[in-house]
């Protein structure tokens, strides 16, 4: 992994293929792997299922930020690709994140809302 790409508080793999959350960002992140988005990952960050199939939704002040699976393939099985977009009250904002990692999400949040996306419930780590 690219250690520009990364944050203190992003939850990657460490070389021993166990979850860990960044304390530090060192320049050699190579030995990171980034690990993908499952819907437990989104549970946990608090983000609620929607009423549309394998999509979920947080509120990040004045407007929405929903995950959701790849419309074309229709289910985790078949793409395990997750879409981003932003619903601001007039419309929703399509973002071209593919195949997007829990790292990235964070990161996302971060942008739109200056805080950090926290895991919501303890989970083991």
């Amino acid at each position: 992994m690219e250690a520009k790409k990364l944050m203190v508080g992003n939850y990657v793999k460490d070389p021993y293929d166990n979850t860990i959350r960044l304390v530090s960002v060192e320049k050699d992140a190579s030995m990171l792997r980034p690990l993908p988005i499952t819907e437990e990952w989104l549970n946990d960050f608090g983000f609620e299922k929607t009423q549309r199939r394998d999509a979920h939704v947080i509120n990040v002040g004045e407007y929405y930020l929903y995950v959701a699976v790849n419309a074309f393939s229709g289910t985790l099985e078949k793409d395990p690709s997750w879409h981003c977009s932003v619903d601001t009250g007039y419309g929703s904002q399509p973002m071209s994140i593919m195949k997007m990692y829990v790292h990235e999400l964070q990161n996302l949040f971060f942008a739109l809302t200056g805080t950090e996306l926290k895991i919501k419930k303890e989970v083991s780590v």
